[in-house]
């Protein structure tokens, strides 16, 4: 005769956090925190984070899934499963939500009716109006014809020390631009009227100095990776590689003129300003699909203040696409060796316009 439990039938055991399984997976393989790091160039604390499941610690809960699969791809787990119970855990933590309220100006509810409207502009001019009678003119003020008091004098009250702010470098916008012919090369230049201002084949070493006072600029050229455009008496990136001619490309200072920022935090609003204008000109629905890379040997991720710039703005995180690749285009294009002061990671920040 079988034995019954008369007890209560045990509670079935709760599914391993993503975090333990990573943790498992790893020291199975008799890994660190630092060779999964290596493995997947993400810092340390952020994996250290994975692994308690201290999603909050994250930039987002974007970056929350993507580190996750890379984490489990780099110990062998499974990925998609990781990426379901990571994404179940920030579900029941909460995602952090945008503060930005779509206001549609169209919407009767939220338009004030024509007659307020009317009234308060009238309010605001009758406001303006007396409160420049009231520098402008002795209409409010009661003055009498007495002799004039001594006036007193104010104790000086100590200049406050001045405070060291950092700017950004502005791009210039100003000054010489000069083309150079690296080897024999066609070239055209013309102004924003189609009015041709050189015209030719050009030799090796040969200038030619765009007129400063000409009116947008702009170049034909054959084989762009055989001209050199000179701002200044310094040489600006390329615009190509040669296998196909450009043309319709402008030249004046303003267009290739370069911005550059001293610190992260210019770096910073100087993409919250793109994005600003990027969220007023890309529709409700639209991608913006944004490439950074990693500074300062990857102790700088770009793309996490890529995040930070859109805070507020009306745009929602989607994805961070890590890249590693072999062969770092742009950092030859200006001029740093492969592998060595450039970074073979770019990342790429996808928002969609809420």
């Amino acid at each position: 005769m079988d034995e019954v439990n008369p007890g209560h039938d045990a509670a079935p055991a709760a599914p391993a956090r993503a975090g333990d399984v990573l943790r498992a997976a790893r020291e199975a393989q008799g890994l660190s925190l630092a060779d999964v790091g290596a493995r997947t160039r993400i810092p340390n604390r952020h994996l250290a984070a994975i692994e308690a499941s201290d999603y909050q610690s994250l930039p987002s809960a974007t970056y929350a899934m993507g580190f996750a699969k890379a984490y489990a791809r780099a110990v062998g787990a499974d990925e998609v499963a990781i990426a379901h119970s990571v994404r179940a855990e920030v579900d029941r933590i909460g995602r952090r939500q945008s503060d930005y309220v779509p206001h549609d100006i169209a919407d009767p509810a939220r338009v004030p009716p024509r007659g307020l409207a009317i009234l308060g502009v009238g309010v605001a001019l009758a406001i303006l109006v007396l409160v420049a009678l009231w520098f402008g003119t002795e209409l409010f003020h009661n003055r009498t014809a007495t002799a004039p008091e001594a006036p007193e004098i104010a104790a000086p009250t100590p200049a406050a020390a001045p405070r060291t702010v950092t700017q950004p470098v502005p791009a210039v916008t100003t000054g010489q631009v000069t083309l150079v012919a690296n080897d024999e090369v066609w070239l055209r230049v013309y102004d924003a009227n189609n009015e041709t201002l050189f015209l030719r084949t050009m030799k090796a070493g040969e200038r030619f100095d765009v007129p400063t006072t000409a009116r947008e600029p702009k170049i034909n050229v054959g084989r762009p990776d055989k001209l050199t455009i000179m701002l200044n008496g310094k040489a600006t990136p390329p615009l190509g590689d040669g296998s196909r001619p450009i043309k319709d490309v402008r030249v004046d200072a303003a267009a290739v003129g370069i911005a550059r920022h001293r610190d992260v935090g210019d770096w910073t609003a100087f993409v919250r300003a793109v994005l600003a204008e990027l969220a007023r000109v890309v529709r409700r629905g639209g991608h913006v699909a944004f490439e950074v890379g990693e500074v300062r040997g990857g102790a700088v991720l770009l793309d996490a203040h890529v995040l930070k710039a859109a805070r507020d703005l009306p745009f929602e995180p989607l994805a961070v696409m890590v890249n590693v690749q072999e062969f770092t285009k742009t950092a030859n294009c200006w001029g740093v060796a492969n592998n060595r002061k450039g970074t073979n990671i770019n990342r790429i920040v996808v928002l969609r316009r809420a």
